[in-house]
């Protein structure tokens, strides 16, 4: 049975067109998955969130370019511009041209911004496949915890608005006064602590480096006191 495989490349004129496969390949977001791993090696891969897919109709007379949606449809892509839908995958590898750009930012994740720890783990993995899917876990992982913060952020922002609210509508006895400060002086002290446990955090996370590097470090020292 041969493989129907589509056409893609950077969006970039001096990169070459290459091919992937459209084997268990029924929505875009698979085909940004397998896209993602056929690029690791020259692009030292990127988080799969990052990733922007386009498609275009293979023929002379059209210039038109279509980013896709994560939950659409092989189908769904066949239909935007026309094309038979009898056979998905045939008509999609015979008529679709797809290009890639991968947006810039904190989402990017290359081996140079990886901790010696995790460049261990990363050098023992022997596939590119499994290299990649690797950096976009940790990448997940970073969006995740950006995320959390951006949330822990806009919930103080409303607390401290709603505060400042209750001040602004006339409730300035002393009892409202009060009550706000204590709130107030809560809102300051978790602050304060969550500051004091992420630092606690971070350098734990830093001896923990620090002491993987050291036994790597012994390990090729006594290795090449062995081979002397």
């Amino acid at each position: 049975m041969i493989t129907l495989k589509v056409w893609f490349k950077l969006e970039n004129p001096k990169d070459n067109w290459t091919k992937v496969s459209l084997e268990e390949v029924e929505y875009v977001d698979n085909l940004k998955k397998k896209i993602k791993i056929e690029m690791a090696p020259k692009l030292n891969t990127f988080a799969l969130s990052s990733l922007t897919l386009k498609a275009t109709y293979n023929n002379d007379n059209s210039n038109e370019t279509v980013e896709l949606h994560e939950k659409g449809e092989l189908v769904s892509v066949l239909r935007l511009f026309n094309i038979d839908e009898m056979n998905v995958k045939d008509s999609f590898a015979k008529n679709i041209l797809l290009f890639i750009t991968a947006s810039p930012g904190t989402a990017n994740m290359t081996y140079k911004t990886l901790p010696s720890w995790q460049k261990t783990k990363y050098d023992r993995l022997a596939d590119e496949s499994l290299k990649a899917l690797y950096l976009e876990t940790i990448c997940e992982k970073r969006e995740k915890n950006e995320l959390n913060l951006d949330i822990i952020k806009v919930a103080l922002i409303s607390l401290v608005n709603i505060l400042m609210d209750v001040l602004n509508k006339g409730h300035n006895d002393n009892e409202s006064i009060k009550t706000f400060m204590l709130i107030l002086n809560a809102v300051v002290g978790g602050i304060q602590l969550l500051i004091i446990i992420l630092k606690i955090v971070m350098i734990a996370i830093y001896w923990v480096d620090v002491g993987l590097s050291c036994s790597e470090l012994l390990l090729k020292v006594s290795s090449a006191q062995q081979n002397v």
